[in-house]
């Protein structure tokens, strides 16, 4: 017969909450925000100390207020890794 063709199919449904809740990861609890000034080998200092690094792509008047914005736990304040 034309236009009763059989075709064979499978399928799957997944449900969104589900699987962002099981893919969700907490971010690292040692997340250090470095300012853009802080040269790239300074960083492997901080990362030797087990922190988890984030550099500043360019200049902020609140170093603090970054940190926190991009989740970080430290920031980098005058040499030292300040918690936040």
């Amino acid at each position: 017969d034309e236009g009763t063709s059989s075709e064979p199919a499978t399928g799957f449904t997944l449900y969104m909450d589900t699987v962002l809740g099981a893919a969700t990861v907490e971010p690292p609890s040692k997340r250090l925000y470095v300012p853009v000034n802080v040269a790239w080998a300074e960083l492997a200092r901080w990362r030797g100390e087990g922190f988890h690094t984030v550099h500043g792509l360019g200049p902020v008047e609140d170093v603090r207020a970054e940190a926190v914005r991009l989740a970080c736990a430290y920031a980098l304040i005058n040499g030292e890794a300040v918690v936040l």
